[in-house]
């Protein structure tokens, strides 16, 4: 039985130019994981998790950087 037949969908996962996308700009990975999350759920994880990371090192380096400047 072939993988494209069954219910869950395509278990490929995302190119490596749409991880980089998904990790530098979060919204597109959220986009990404709303359009993929019924028919490619691996790809769709993989950019829910990669646009995550990405919000949260984001929040973090403006953390730092907020902070660093406010030492100066």
């Amino acid at each position: 039985m072939s993988d494209a037949n069954t219910p869950h969908g395509s278990n490929q996962d995302l190119s490596t130019i749409l991880k980089v996308v998904s990790f530098c700009i979060p919204l597109v990975g959220g986009i990404l994981w709303l359009i993929k999350r019924n028919d490619e759920p691996v790809a769709a994880a993989s950019a829910g998790k990669l646009a995550l990371i990405g919000l949260v090192v984001g929040v973090v380096l403006n953390v730092v950087a907020g902070l660093m400047g406010g030492m100066m």
